[in-house]
């Protein structure tokens, strides 16, 4: 796992500066293997319990030391249960958070669509920012407009959190 200060949402892509031996140690296997890793929030909060698996896309640069500038890609949210011993990095097992399938009855209409991709249009542009071309074929069109956008940890976590219906 690599706990850092920031969230990562499945779909977005995110450049990460990778320093510590540790984290050397853990990008290196998940180059050679081609295996995830988990990026957690880790903050003056505490450790929170839901990530998001990451594949490196590439490697931007390498340095002579080791160090390495690296692009990621989150993938599936999980949740941390036991932690485990034996690495120089944190690890623990983990269990996937599935989304709900897709099916026609929760699937959203055209209508609906074109209004959210209005809506992300208006908010780029009301941030002065160029609003980059969406993957609507995504997985989920939800995490790939909020991967977009620049929000807090806290507020990022709080998308990445299973949501409960009482």
């Amino acid at each position: 796992m690599f706990p850092l200060g920031i969230v990562l949402l499945p779909g977005e892509r995110l450049p990460l500066h990778i320093f510590e031996e540790r984290y050397k140690e853990l990008i290196g296997e998940s180059l050679e293997t081609g295996r995830e890793f988990g990026l957690i929030l880790a903050d003056e909060a505490g450790q929170r319990s839901i990530g998001t698996t990451a594949a490196v896309n590439e490697v931007l640069e390498r340095f002579p030391d080791g160090r390495m500038n690296i692009l990621v890609e989150g993938r599936r949210r999980f949740t941390i249960g036991e932690p485990t011993e034996g690495r120089s990095f944190a690890t623990a097992l983990v269990e996937e958070l599935p989304d709900e399938p897709e099916t026609a009855e929760n699937l959203p209409d055209e209508a609906a669509v074109a209004e959210c991709l209005r809506a992300f249009r208006a908010v780029m542009e009301a941030a002065g920012a160029e609003a980059e071309d969406l993957d609507l074929a995504a997985e989920s069109l939800a995490f790939e407009i909020a991967g977009r956008i620049e929000f807090g940890p806290e507020a990022k976590q709080e998308l990445n959190e299973p949501v409960s219906f009482v």
